[in-house]
């Protein structure tokens, strides 16, 4: 989250800040206590994410045909309140795109690469 706070020219701890650790309900319990106070979040799943009770996405599913390639999940959750409503707008007329989530989800995506790229550098030069 460093990465991305220093590209967007963010204050780390201040606007990008970690702000629950556990389960989605406790991430959930910190959106209901403090109301309209979080633009965007970034929600990282470390062991699974719970579908309806029975199902479930792994998080971190290595593939079978390449050792070395993981699933990083995330998801990105938004204040509703932030984009416009396309509640009554024709079918056919799409809403319109957030730049600020797609600039986040830009962000987030290249910390990722930064990170894994750093991860295997680090093991080519002890390898």
């Amino acid at each position: 989250m460093q990465t991305v706070a220093v590209q967007n020219k963010l204050i780390y701890q201040k606007d990008v800040k970690k702000l629950t650790v556990g389960t989605t309900e406790a991430f959930f319990h910190y959106l209901e206590l403090n109301p309209n106070s979080t633009l965007y979040s970034v929600v990282w799943c470390t062991s699974e994410w719970v579908i309806h009770g029975n199902y479930s996405i792994p998080c971190n599913y290595q593939f079978e045909d390449q050792s070395e390639d993981k699933m990083m999940f995330y998801t990105i959750w938004y204040n509703k309140s932030l984009v416009p409503d396309c509640l009554f707008r024709p079918s056919f007329i799409p809403c319109p795109k957030d730049d600020n989530m797609l600039f986040l989800q830009n962000s987030v995506d290249n910390g990722i690469l930064k990170y894994l790229h750093s991860k295997r550098a680090d093991s080519e030069v002890l390898g």
